[in-house]
């Protein structure tokens, strides 16, 4: 239905405009109390994005009780926007792309759907409103007594003067995106009272250099401290009993020197989380008492070893925990059943992976890149979360914490009992499965020795294909050892028996050019050891 330069619905409650329809170079709008004798209670989804990009100034009446989501969104030369007492909802998105710089909220207002997308909206909040109120910076929201009297930082607002902010006293949760994106702040203190910070209540801060987190603060969820790029350390407190996924794994930038977290401080009080050497760690146990430990989960490294040996006790390594670490080696304990996504994502210098659980140094493919990802991803993964939390948990207390057995690599079938493979945390069959998907000769004859060395579960006839691509493709091999100065491979495959009385010979000239007399010595001597005695011609 239509009225004048507005479509609309009828409810039980009154009348919803669903789009407006703009006069000719209208630039300010007042929208009715009612139509046709119903009073107009809700601006709907979207209703001005299509056709309120020249309006400047919208008045909305105090009957209206609802803006709907995207409710003025794209109206991009909105500056002046009045809001009436009677207004009780906002919705997602209802400033989108809107160029208003500060906003009235009347004493009726008690929700606001995502406020953490108003950052770039400055606020002036009734006296009388009992939800909301605001210190010029931040928008706060707080909670009856009956749901235990919470204040919550809603949204910091952006302000190029505003570098440095101290959340108001009082304040017990960080909301969720709460300083999101915010490129300018670069200190945050919180207060004594802060128990919980939520999901990505930081992420995107890339000026951020300090942030207090005061003793109490019992939860950080996922993503709090994502892409904080200048965030070089951070101390947990006492307090601390819940850490989310990738909290403080996932501090980079898209540049490979922006790092993020480089230190990473522990109480010494703290019953669950500590750090040991250049490794952030958390203690796992069975049960809401923690009367038995069933390990650790090592949760963020952050050392510059060339080679790490992570400590025999850990049984799950989380998400992004060695993330960009330069190290060329790890040492993976046989009790780690878990290894989180993207674990060791761009780790460009990663070679090898020693697993103990089968006595394997398992060779990790150079080129490219970030295929290196696609083979750390063959670990068994699961939920590496240390428990789970009630979605209605304000505070989000441990509720069950779990017991990490050995974990089969598929499930689903009663006969799984006699697979082989389950008693393994790596899959070596999809190792196998992705070795003709490699072009590069080095990555090529790397993995195949490494199979050939290590056969763990390998199938015959797979067996017998790396044998035959190696022998297939050796002079080519051996003269990518002898430009690489790879000593390690030359001397693998000696030792798998690929020299032969027939092909020794040819092989030795491979290394008749500067650079590789040791690679020569070391073949003249297992051709004398291995294949003979040579015959010299002294005949001239």
């Amino acid at each position: 239905m239509q009225w004048k330069n507005y479509r609309y619905k009828l409810t039980e409650e009154g009348a919803v405009i669903t789009q407006y329809l703009p006069e000719e170079e209208e630039i300010s709008a007042r929208i009715p109390s009612e139509i046709d004798g119903y009073p107009v209670t809700e601006i709907g989804e979207e209703a001005f994005s299509e056709y309120g990009s020249m309006l400047e100034r919208v008045e909305v009446p105090s009957t209206v009780k609802r803006l709907g989501n995207g409710a003025f969104k794209m109206c991009m030369s909105l500056t002046d926007l009045v809001l009436q007492n009677g207004l009780e909802y906002i919705g997602e998105e209802a400033f989108y792309l809107t160029p208003v710089e500060e906003l009235y909220l009347p004493e009726s207002v008690s929700e606001i759907r995502r406020p953490w997308e108003l950052g770039g909206i400055r606020f002036r909040i009734s006296e009388e409103n009992p939800w909301f109120s605001t210190d010029g910076y931040g928008l706060y929201r707080r909670t009856g007594e009956e749901d235990g009297g919470e204040k919550e930082l809603l949204v910091i607002f952006q302000s190029e003067e505003r570098t440095e902010y101290f959340v108001e006293a009082g304040t017990t949760v960080i909301g969720e995106n709460a300083a999101a994106g915010n490129t300018v702040l670069r200190e945050v203190i919180l207060p004594d009272t802060v128990h919980t910070i939520r999901e990505a209540a930081f992420e995107g801060c890339q000026q951020l250099e300090k942030i207090f987190l005061p003793e109490g603060l019992r939860v950080i969820e996922a993503n709090a401290f994502s892409h904080c790029i200048c965030l070089r350390e951070i101390h947990l407190p006492a307090s601390l009993e819940y850490l989310g996924e990738y909290a403080v794994s996932d501090t980079f930038g898209w540049s490979e020197s922006l790092n993020g977290l480089e230190e990473i401080t522990v109480d010494e009080r703290n019953p669950l989380f500590h750090r040991s050497g250049d490794a952030l760690f958390q203690n796992l146990f069975d049960g809401d008492e923690r009367t038995e430990k069933r390990g650790r989960a090592l949760v963020k490294y952050f050392g510059r070893d060339r080679k790490y040996e992570i400590p025999g006790d850990v049984v799950c390594i989380l998400p992004g925990a060695f993330r960009r670490a330069g190290i060329f080696r790890a040492d993976v304990p046989e009790a780690v059943r878990k290894v989180g996504k993207d674990a060791f994502r761009e780790c460009r210098n990663l070679g090898e992976i020693y697993l103990e659980e089968s006595d394997t140094l398992l060779y990790i493919p150079r080129q490219p890149v970030y295929r290196k990802d696609e083979i750390m991803a063959l670990f068994c993964s699961g939920d590496c979360e240390t428990y789970q939390k009630e979605d209605n948990d304000d505070i989000a207390l441990p509720e069950k914490w779990l017991s990490f057995a050995r974990m089969p690599i598929s499930s689903g079938s009663s006969k799984e009992k006699e697979n082989p493979y389950e008693k393994y945390a790596f899959d070596y069959r999809g190792y196998d499965a992705l070795f003709h998907t490699y072009l590069n000769l080095p990555d090529q004859y790397g993995m195949a020795v490494c199979r050939l060395k290590y056969p763990v579960l390998l199938d015959d006839d797979v067996k017998a294909k790396y044998e035959t691509f190696i022998r297939k493709n050796l002079p080519g091999i051996l003269d990518s050892i002898a430009e690489t100065q790879d000593m390690d491979h030359l001397v693998q495959l000696a030792e798998l028996g690929f020299f032969t009385e027939e092909n020794i010979e040819a092989c030795m000239d491979r290394f008749h050019r500067p650079g590789c007399a040791k690679m020569m010595s070391y073949l003249l001597n297992y051709k004398m050891q291995n294949l003979g005695e040579a015959e010299f011609d002294f005949d001239l």
